[in-house]
């Protein structure tokens, strides 16, 4: 291993008083989550509809200024595994990002199906919890589509050594991080219709502007912990269905939305092995309609990962 190791060396040029790249290295990473969106939806009723999934499973592979990584969600886990109660969900999302010295830009996609209602006792007063199945929607299905676009102001502080481990910290620095991110989300009960039936399906389009505030701390031996701060605030536009047999009733409406997100990270990151965390906390809020359709990802949403660097193919 030792003439490996000095000929790595020998050509890599990437290497800086504060920044590292690792660009000849293709880093592989493992990671899971309970990253998982549910919703609520009010049509004068309240309903609190979440997949019946705890954890996601994703597997990245980082290059460069590349990245792109798939999720699922995979039975063997046992928090994933309780189709009776909550019905089954099937979970698959593609990301793909790009990473430049100061720019950074995201897209996303996931799709799931099957939710059930977590309400389920304000519907059915005799239900009994963790005895009897909750209410579910098999057929309902989410879509998500979303982007972000951000801009890092300090030049020795490295988004990329937090994210996709194509880089490392080598000295404590921080930047601020204005970020423009938009999503589109589609959800839709495809039921049958029948006489007695209605349906019902929403479209949101969401814009938010975000300022930032990042810091990582450089510790001893490869060690690093980070921690950040973000404001935002944006419109979302929603058009919601409820569908009958004969007729469909739209509504249309434009809100405002306040975003907050605190977040701290930490881990290990050597020139091959690394492993870490992240945990977030976000909260976003808006006036509500009597109908409306709010995707939520609120409270704390934790990530652990472990990736290696392997030498890039020629």
């Amino acid at each position: 291993m030792l003439p490996f190791y000095i000929q790595a060396q020998a050509v890599d040029t990437g290497r800086n008083n504060f920044i590292e790249k690792m660009d000849q290295y293709l880093a592989v990473k493992l990671s899971t989550s309970n990253d998982i969106k549910s919703f609520i939806a009010r049509n004068f009723t309240t309903y609190e509809i979440n997949p019946n999934d705890k954890n996601i499973i994703k597997l990245s592979a980082n290059y460069k200024w590349l990245s792109g990584s798939i999720s699922a969600t995979p039975h063997f886990l046992n928090s994933n595994n309780n189709d009776f109660l909550k019905g089954k969900t099937k979970t698959t999302a593609f990301a793909f990002n790009f990473h430049f010295d100061h720019w950074t830009q995201k897209f996303s996609y996931i799709r799931i199906k099957g939710f059930y209602l977590k309400n389920t006792a304000d519907y059915l007063p005799n239900w009994r919890k963790n005895i009897d199945p909750y209410i579910q929607f098999p057929d309902l299905v989410y879509n998500g589509y979303s982007g972000q676009t951000a801009y890092s102001f300090n030049k020795n502080f490295s988004f990329n050594a937090l994210t996709a481990q194509t880089e490392r910290q080598l000295k404590s620095a921080g930047t601020f991080r204005p970020a423009l991110s938009y999503n589109y989300d589609h959800i839709e009960n495809k039921i049958l219709l029948t006489a007695q039936d209605s349906t019902q399906m929403s479209k949101n389009f969401q814009v938010l502007l975000s300022t930032g505030y990042f810091h990582t701390f450089v510790l001893k031996n490869n060690m690093y912990f980070s921690v950040g701060l973000i404001p935002g605030i944006g419109i979302i536009s929603t058009k919601f269905y409820n569908r009958h047999p004969s007729y469909t009733i739209t509504t249309n409406y434009v809100n405002i939305i306040y975003h907050s997100e605190a977040t701290c990270a930490f881990g290990y990151n050597a020139n091959r092995f690394f492993i870490g965390s992240q945990l977030a906390f976000i909260n976003s809020t808006y006036n509500q309609h009597n109908i409306s359709t709010i995707i939520s990802n609120k409270g704390f949403i934790y990530q652990v990962f472990a990736g290696y660097r392997f030498g890039a193919p020629k």
